[in-house]
């Protein structure tokens, strides 16, 4: 059982694929052998900033995450001492982010300044940004130090519902991963779910995990309704599919591309047995952090059973460091003879040098691994047209091929009128003809030049066009109809925001137009106005009226209320009653929002 030091400590796991160790500090050692890179084995507590990170005088409290950077430094989410800690490429320790404060606060300041309550896991991007995620919020803090918001109110609540991300409360944030749409994947931990922040809108939505913790494990099921338990680590892989460290589940499960669910390692029986076999058919005790080998397969922390195994791309399971006994012991020896106390979190460095949280140690260990030296060989490329949608638009060439690596396939999509085109692809691409997704395309072709690095696949989704566009006036609203109505020229759907101070009066606008072919809508259909995902007061189910135009058929809702209290709130549209092209809860239709005369 995973027994906590103070109040909702557990583990997390740092994900990582991006970082660059040039340290002079990591002190060239043999293959595979042991040091320690920070903190002093013996004692919990803050100190030692500004001095050599393994001297007597440095301490951390346990450590949940670790992350080695690009520019060759290694950060520590200190969690206990509520701050993250960095070792520069000299092995000097210094505070990173966060002043010790229990609490949440400093957005917009020094990262310094800023109260971050109980970091568990730590990311970058290729912008040298760094994502904090901890107890009630996801931070992130600017190459110039400056830190914000991304996700979370600050205050930990297990509510699991979508919603912008600034705006719905996240739990304890374990493990971050992104993809190669720039979406920020997450675990939370306290909440028995993954989740998911879009790069466009900035929406948070459920992955995975019903909010209900449950031990037992259920393979190949869509994983929205399958309950997870404690998860910890993720890692994001280049098809798109999705690594998770179970946690209490003791095993590590799969999200694949559709959203089903499987399970790559553990059994559920809480043990650490079943080496050089299946991992499927192998124990594991609390996996916490992972990390990729490079190679296809990847590193996995046992917390509670003080072992690091690995994974291979073959499925095979090993041990590289750690006895089941809580100690470090071993450093400057091969990691094969050595033990770990309580591995948490997990960092991989483009060096090939594996980093690991002692979380039951207070220190930050390595092993030296060698480089990996590969030949990129012939790639898989896969394209397809989702099955529900295959009747809208079609992909050419379609299907498997084998590309050499660094080979380019020149693709062309093909969509049906009055649609909208999605592509979504982990490969390299350039799209040479069209504006990429969510763009009307009409009758016609679209090419890409995909370059293959790797496997890699293309999907491409076609869904029925809805008029769309973001204005917070009625001038503005009507301006843009006038386009519209001249170049049939649609837009697609944004949630737009709003403010408003106590009492004051707003006029919702909502529209829908005819498109050539299909009927205009008929004036029994209605409009639901929603602030923040709820009926506004009075706007609910608002009757469509004509509304005069010399060029295409345009029916209006509008009503006018008023907000009892002040804030910011996300206006959303749901329309009802239409047997044509629209769905009946669109969130996108087009609406305008003003105050009202």
């Amino acid at each position: 059982m995973f027994m906590l030091k103070l109040p909702r400590h557990a583990l997390a796991a740092c994900i990582t694929g991006c970082a660059v160790i040039a340290a002079t500090f990591l002190n060239p050692a043999h293959a595979q052998n042991v040091t320690t890179v920070a903190g002093n084995d013996t004692l919990s507590g803050f100190a030692g900033d500004t001095g050599p990170a393994t001297a007597a005088a440095a301490q951390l409290s346990f450590p949940i995450a670790v992350l080695a950077r690009a520019d060759g430094s290694v950060l520590i989410a200190d969690s206990s001492n509520n701050r993250v800690r960095k070792v520069d490429v000299g092995g000097v320790i210094t505070t990173f982010a966060g002043n010790g404060g229990f609490s949440f606060s400093g957005d917009t300041g020094p990262a310094t300044a800023a109260q971050i309550y109980q970091p568990a896991s730590l990311i970058e991007d290729a912008a040298g940004n760094v994502y904090i995620g901890s107890s009630g919020a996801i931070r992130k803090v600017t190459p110039a130090g400056i830190i914000t918001t991304i996700a979370g109110t600050g205050t930990a609540d297990s509510d699991v519902g979508n919603g912008l991300a600034t705006a719905v409360p996240v739990n304890w944030v374990l493990g971050m991963g992104f993809d190669s749409a720039g979406n920020l994947f997450f675990t939370d931990y306290s909440s028995h779910v993954v989740r998911k922040i879009d790069a466009g809108t900035g929406v948070i939505t459920r992955i995975a995990g019903t909010g209900t913790a449950n031990a037992s494990a259920t393979d190949n099921v869509a994983a929205l309704g399958e309950p997870l338990n404690n998860p910890v680590g993720i890692l994001v892989q280049a098809d798109g599919s999705l690594i998770v460290a179970g946690g209490s589940q003791h095993r590590v499960r799969k999200i694949i591309p559709g959203g089903n669910i499987t399970t790559l390692a553990g059994t559920g029986t809480v043990s650490s047995t079943g080496d050089n076999n299946p991992a499927t058919a192998a124990t594991l005790n609390f996996p916490s952090g992972l990390a990729t080998d490079g190679a296809g397969g990847y590193f996995v922390a046992e917390l509670n059973g003080s072992r690091v195994r690995k994974i291979a791309a073959s499925g095979i399971i090993t041990t590289v460091i750690g006895n089941g006994t809580n100690t470090n012991t071993g450093d400057n020896a091969p990691a094969s003879a050595a033990t770990i106390n309580r591995p948490a979190g997990l960092s991989r460095a483009s060096s090939g040098h594996l980093f690991i949280t002692s979380y039951g140690g207070h220190t930050i260990r390595k092993i030296a691994f060698a480089p990996l030296v590969t030949t990129p060989g012939p790639s898989v490329f896969n394209a397809y047209v989702n099955t529900t949608t295959a009747s809208l638009g079609s992909v050419s060439p379609a299907g498997e091929q084998t590309v050499a690596f660094g080979g380019v396939v020149t693709m062309t999509v093909t969509a049906n009128p009055r649609h909208v085109l999605r592509v979504a692809s982990n490969c390299d691409y350039v799209q040479t003809s069209r504006p990429i997704a969510l763009v009307p395309i009409g009758t016609g072709a679209s090419t890409y030049n995909v370059t293959v690095n790797g496997p890699c696949q293309m999907e491409a989704t076609f869904t029925p066009l809805i008029p769309k566009t973001n204005v917070n006036t009625e001038a503005a609203a009507n301006a843009f109809l006038l386009a519209v109505e001249a170049t049939q020229n649609y837009t697609t759907p944004v949630i737009i925001q709003t403010s408003s101070t106590a009492g004051q009066t707003v006029r919702f606008k909502a529209w829908v137009t005819d498109i050539a072919g299909v009927p205009y809508p008929s004036a029994s259909n209605v409009i639901t106005f929603k602030a923040n995902g709820t009926a506004i007061t009075g706007c609910s189910n608002v009757p469509l009226t004509l509304r005069p135009s010399d060029v295409v058929h345009i029916r209006e809702a509008v009503c006018v209320t008023s907000f009892a209290a002040a804030g910011n709130s996300v206006i959303t549209t749901e329309f009802a009653g239409d047997t044509y092209n629209f769905p009946a809860a669109s969130s996108g239709l087009n609406h305008s929002v003003s105050a009202a005369p």
